[in-house]
Formats: C-alpha cells, structure tokens, sequence
C-alpha cells in the first residue's frame, strides 16, 4: 500500500473534523469585559455578542465536545484546541473514531480496528497500526483535516457570531453553568456563559450540538511513547517483510 493510501485511509474522519466548525463551553478566566444587565430587563444583545466574541479572541485553549451531521453521517468530537495550533482528541463517524495528537513538530493519528475495517484495510496492515499512533510531521495536519484547529474552530466561527441579527430567547443551564441564549439569524442559538467571562458555552444549529468548555484550562497530553508510535515508512517496511 503506497504512502498516499495509507494516510488517505488514516485521514477520512479527520477531513470531518474541518465540517465541524461550530460552538460551545464553559467560562474560564480573563477575558472581555462582561457588559451590564439591568434588573428585570435582558441584556444588551449587541453588547454581549461583542463582549463574547472578543473573549474568544483572547482565549488560549478550549475543550469542543458535540455532534455534527456530515450529509447522512454524523460526525462526534471531543477535542482541546490551543491558540498555538495544538490538537488532541477524539473524532467519530458514525461508530468508527480517530484520534489525532500534536506536538510542535508532529501529528500523531491513532487508528482503531473499527476505523481500519470500515476503512477495508488488510488485516496485516491493522496488525502493524491499530492500537497505534501514526506519526507525520505536522504540516501534514492540514492537507489529513483541512486546516482543522483553532483557525478553522474557534477563529471561522467569530465572523458569524459577530455579524448575524439577534435577539434574547431567555436562560438555560449548560454543564451545570447558568447561560443566557441569543437567537441568531444566520447561526442558529447560542449559550452564553452568565456570569464570568461571557464565553460561548454551546452552539446548536439544526441538529447539530456543539459545546466549548474549559476554556484556558484544557491542556494538550504529552505526544505518545515511542513504544506505540508507528511511522508510514515503519509500516512499508512491515508490508514488504523489511
């Protein structure tokens, strides 16, 4: 199997993790200034839409857990984003998951026997991958999921936030966190966190769920030991009987 096939196979639900570009989570520390509700009145939607997006601009890392269709598929993912391009986390389509681990010079992917059957991979290749992390350098993130990270989950999102009509559509509870809901016209509703920092706690949009949490505070695991992790060339060579 060349080296095209093999990331190709590695690589379809993490191309998922690109349509997954909504929102959600929990307050975390510093951020943009929370802007006043009068007692017995709904907040100032503008202001709060504009105090929410600038918090997410300030932020270092978030935790994004949820659901998303892709066309007939469903696409799950629980995932820490930092600022810096780190990614760690699970992705899932329909059953089948794949995790993906970054380090600054590396990504690490790591396929499961579910993911290598549906992906019709030859049961000698699983026997050299599954259960294993496959190890690129980390440019190859974007070309395996389209860019997939804070850019393309935290950063496309703002624009839409930011620039869709809105009204108040009341409060809710989001993780156990008190939140005030804005409707947005071109988005869908928003969960905004109450008190603290107005972070976005949650996004739903048709039948699409997708929460932010831990911002600030989630952190990226250290890369995988070297005992579990596996190279294209490593797997070549197993293959060919090198």
């Amino acid at each position: 199997m060349s080296r095209r096939s093999w990331l190709a196979a590695a690589a379809v639900p993490a191309c998922l993790f690109a349509a997954a570009c909504g929102a959600g989570g929990s307050a975390g520390t510093a951020g943009a200034t929370r802007p006043s509700t009068p007692a017995g009145h709904g907040p100032d939607v503008a202001a709060l839409r504009t105090a929410m997006v600038a918090a997410m601009k300030q932020a270092r890392s978030v935790r994004v857990t949820g659901s998303t269709p892709e066309g007939a598929k469903k696409v799950g993912l629980d995932v820490v984003l930092t600022r810096a391009g780190g990614v760690a986390g699970r992705i899932t389509l329909n059953g089948h998951s794949l995790k993906v681990r970054t380090s600054p010079r590396h990504v690490y992917l790591g396929v499961t026997k579910s993911l290598a059957g549906w992906q019709k991979l030859p049961p000698d290749a699983c026997a050299l991958m599954c259960g294993k992390w496959l190890k690129e350098p980390a440019r190859e993130l974007s070309s395996l999921a389209g860019n997939a990270g804070w850019r393309k989950i935290v950063v496309a999102f703002e624009g839409p936030l930011a620039g869709s009509g809105a009204s108040y559509a009341g409060t809710a509870t989001v993780g156990g966190q008190p939140a005030l809901k804005l409707s947005l016209d071109a988005v869908g509703t928003i969960y905004v966190a109450a008190h603290g920092t107005p972070y976005l706690l949650r996004l739903e949009s048709g039948t699409a769920r997708i929460n932010y949490s831990d911002w600030n505070t989630a952190v990226l695991p250290p890369p995988p030991p070297a005992s579990k992790v596996v190279t294209v060339s490593m797997l070549a060579a197993g293959l060919n009987g090198g």
